[in-house]
């Protein structure tokens, strides 16, 4: 493998030397923390940079951590940035060849793409679905005796080597699947496309409202045209900021936007008289 582009904030020597030891050329980019530019303009967060950086230097793969190295964001020999969905995909399509993935299946959160779920179902792989966090997913992969989990941020939990997130392990899975086909990052990272998603984020001053059966009903019938066509909504508190991300997935963009500004809308107006 000629070159990989490694780009990190956080535990800045392992990687790059681990990867080394393997026999990669590495670049590190982002490896220099001075205490206050954790995750700043770079790593799994912001993996743009490395994308750029893996067209200038010709390298094969780039792979990006985040501050504590749980999360991995990988950018293939063209420059395209693969989140955590293909990624899982990847690993769990070469571990059922492989007779390596555990009684068939995976767990994913209730945001992952449809794409990932549709194309794995198709392998006969089933998947499990949590809400959103990798503390469920992990206990829904002891539950049903999966190895393999994860969300679309990055967190892949392979739980044959580790009980949590691990960015490295994640990337060095890829790497020897790359080694032993044969195959660039763009046919591994890559074997189904994603479905349009688009996802809003709305402050309210009263997320409980979301409990609320007339809420509830509401929301479904705002939906009810995207459902038809095989798409979905999701509306759920964010647990790290005072907001509610509403997320819609199908096949047209356009009706993905006018699901979102509806029940944006519909929420605002429901928050405003609530606090009136």
């Amino acid at each position: 493998m000629s070159s990989i582009v490694q780009k990190r904030c956080c535990l800045q020597k392992i990687a790059p030397m681990v990867l080394w030891e393997l026999g990669a050329e590495v670049i590190a980019i982002g490896v220099d923390p001075n205490g206050r530019n954790i995750n700043l303009d770079c790593g799994a967060t912001s993996p743009q940079t490395m994308a750029e950086r893996v067209l200038e230097e010709k390298a094969d793969i780039g792979i990006a951590l985040d501050g504590d190295a749980d999360r991995i964001i990988i950018s293939d020999e063209k420059g395209t940035i693969i989140e955590g969905d293909k990624i899982i995909g990847a690993i769990a399509y070469a571990w059922k060849k492989e007779g390596r993935l555990k009684n068939n299946c995976i767990v994913t959160t209730i945001m992952s793409n449809g794409g990932l779920k549709k194309y794995l179902e198709k392998e006969n792989v089933q998947v499990i679905q949590t809400p959103v966090g990798d503390r469920h997913v992990g206990q829904a992969m002891n539950k049903y005796g999966c190895n393999i989990g994860g969300e679309p941020s990055g967190h892949v939990i392979l739980n044959d080597y580790g009980a949590t997130g691990d960015g490295l392990l994640t990337a060095l899975q890829i790497l020897a699947i790359m080694v032993q086909s044969g195959d660039k990052a763009s046919k591994i990272c890559t074997p189904f496309s994603l479905s349009p998603q688009m996802i809003k984020n709305i402050p309210l001053h009263n997320k409980s409202l979301l409990e609320e059966g007339d809420v509830k009903n509401k929301i479904e019938k705002l939906s009810e045209n995207l459902k038809k066509e095989g798409g979905r909504v999701l509306v759920r508190p964010s647990g790290t900021e005072p907001v509610v991300r509403i997320m819609a997935e199908g096949p047209n963009k356009e009706d993905l936007a006018h699901a979102i500004s509806t029940i944006a809308a519909f929420l605002k107006e429901e928050d405003k008289d609530r606090n009136a």
